[in-house]
């Protein structure tokens, strides 16, 4: 997957201070895996990236890709899932969030 233009990024925590960060994650790290698209690592701004697709149905959807709890696989498992889910007429969101393995 690649990455596809999204509509709107809405930060989870715009202040900045996300509750129940431990400390320094590292810099959050987009990468291409060779074979299974861009996956994220070190997320440490939480967000919503909006896929509006027309908004035709009336209908949204929230996508949390995975990544077994070390990354997130955000493009095969996230923005190709918005991109599917607005051609049905559905508008999604796709969630950057924060998991377990993290320095």
């Amino acid at each position: 997957g690649g990455m596809p233009e999204w509509s709107e990024v809405i930060e989870l925590f715009p202040e900045g201070e996300v509750p129940g960060e431990s400390g320094d994650v590292g810099p959050e790290r987009w990468i291409m895996e060779p074979d299974d698209g861009v996956h994220v690592y070190n997320v440490s701004a939480p967000a919503l990236y909006y896929f509006s697709g027309g908004f035709k149905t009336g209908i949204s959807v929230i996508v949390a890709p995975g990544g077994g709890y070390e990354d997130l696989s955000i493009s095969k498992e996230g923005f190709d899932v918005a991109k599917r889910l607005n051609a049905l007429g559905l508008a999604a969101f796709v969630l950057k969030y924060r998991v377990p393995a993290r320095p």
